[in-house]
């Protein structure tokens, strides 16, 4: 179960758009995730056109989400749920960046910055690794007695060239540098299964 609202307020002559919302989220699962105030989420944002064709955004957010279903689901060998402490893993995100609308072409450039703060994180019991450190393969991840005691981050910047339909042509070009890391039983961050430094798509 959940529910969201929204508000959103247009100021300076419309060059100023301010957004405010939040989310709450629960389930009868576990005592730890039937409160859906400890899944409280609030947003904010922010698009400020400071000059013609010229825009800042920024966001900043607190998201949650369930651990996967093979944790959720995994019995012991005595037909028991072992993983029914865990919680919601926890995601706080900051991103600002500008953007340059390139009317004469229908185009859109765009830079960012981010920076993401992971709470709660499913770790093995077993190996002692979060699970974002082991999903890099196809196979099942997760069915296992874990805690969610992990951390993580990621951060990074974008540059991306969007154009939209103009002379029969349309496409998207993104470079993306990140970094992803998560800590371990003992907490000391090492790469994710997604720590791909250079991303171009």
């Amino acid at each position: 179960y959940g529910g969201f609202a929204q508000v959103s307020k247009m100021m300076l002559e419309n060059k100023l758009v301010l957004s405010y919302g939040t989310r709450i989220d629960g389930n009868n699962w576990g005592e730890n995730m039937k409160n859906p105030l400890e899944q409280f989420s609030p947003r904010f944002s922010l698009r400020y056109s400071f000059a013609p064709q010229w825009t800042f955004n920024a966001n900043t957010g607190i998201y949650y989400q369930l651990p996967a279903y093979t944790a959720l689901a995994y019995m012991d060998n005595q037909g028991q749920y072992t993983n029914k402490n865990i919680r919601y893993i926890q995601n706080k995100q900051y991103v600002a960046g500008i953007e340059y609308d390139w009317q004469k072409r229908n185009s859109v450039i765009t830079i960012e910055g981010f920076y993401k703060r992971y709470d709660r994180y499913p770790i093995s019991q077993n190996l002692g690794v979060s699970l974002a450190n082991l999903g890099a393969d196809f196979g099942v991840v997760g069915n296992e007695p874990i805690t969610s005691t992990g951390l993580g981050r990621a951060y990074g910047a974008e540059l991306l060239f969007q154009q939209k339909l103009f002379n029969n042509a349309y496409g998207i070009l993104a470079y993306t540098w990140v970094r992803s890391e998560f800590t371990n039983a003992n907490g000391q961050f090492a790469p994710s299964s997604w720590d791909s430094r250079h991303i171009i798509s």
